[in-house]
């Protein structure tokens, strides 16, 4: 049907047209007439079909309006995306930096790499081992500061555990000299979170005593962060 009059209305039943939906303005035909250079559109709105027919300027401006909205709506659509895709990357970034602040997950299945150091190598001034001083610090380092957590630690946690290391350090005998440079290094970062609320200090605590667990206590794998001058025995 192409409507010859500018303002043709009839009355219709909604069952004439079921992808139409009362109360909603619908493009139900588009015609083009080269020969007379009109458009002829016929639109749904309720329980009325109209016909608009537009001719010369007014048809370029209909296009262009089509046009400026089409585009405006692509732009959207991408512009969404693409902030989905780099929040999804700046999220996956995150994970990935999360994972490798936990303890790295070891493989049961795997034969141990290093085999535990003599337990006098390191006395500690209360009589204790440095085997489970070391051990236990990494812990608790893990469960704090591990997968994510490095940025919502409690600082006072934190300090207190630096205050603790720095007394336990405190009059150590140690028959290693890449250990005494080592011990030398934790005891720099630890004044440094003892004095303030430094997370990059906390973050190499935690790599240091993460490397010197595995030479330490000689477990099932092997991936530390390279961080210490002793590497095992």
């Amino acid at each position: 049907m192409i409507p010859t009059s500018k303002n043709h209305y009839r009355k219709v039943s909604l069952k004439d047209k079921e992808s139409i939906h009362d109360g909603l303005a619908r493009v139900l035909f588009f015609e083009y007439s080269l020969k007379y250079e009109s458009i002829y559109i016929t639109v749904k709105k309720g329980n009325y079909i109209g016909a608009i027919c537009m001719k010369g300027k007014k048809i370029l401006g209909w296009i262009l309006g089509i046009a400026i909205v089409v585009g405006l709506g692509t732009w959207g659509t991408f512009a969404v995306l693409g902030n989905v895709n780099d929040y999804k990357a700046i999220e996956k970034k995150h994970e990935t930096a999360a994972a490798d602040e936990g303890d790295i997950s070891r493989d049961v299945d795997q034969e141990v790499v290093h085999t535990p150091i003599a337990k006098d190598v390191v006395t500690l001034a209360d009589g204790g081992d440095g085997h489970t001083f070391i051990a236990d610090t990494h812990s608790f380092l893990n469960d704090t500061l591990g997968y994510g957590r490095v940025n919502s630690a409690d600082y006072r946690s934190q300090r207190a555990n630096a205050e603790d290391v720095l007394q336990a350090l405190k009059g150590a005998k140690v028959k290693n000299k890449e250990i005494t440079a080592d011990f030398k290094k934790i005891e720099e970062y630890a004044n440094v979170v003892f004095k303030e609320d430094n997370r990059d200090a906390m973050v190499q605590l935690h790599r240091l005593f993460h490397d010197l667990d595995i030479y330490f206590n000689g477990y099932d794998y092997d991936q530390t962060w390279g961080v210490t001058d002793f590497e095992g025995e």
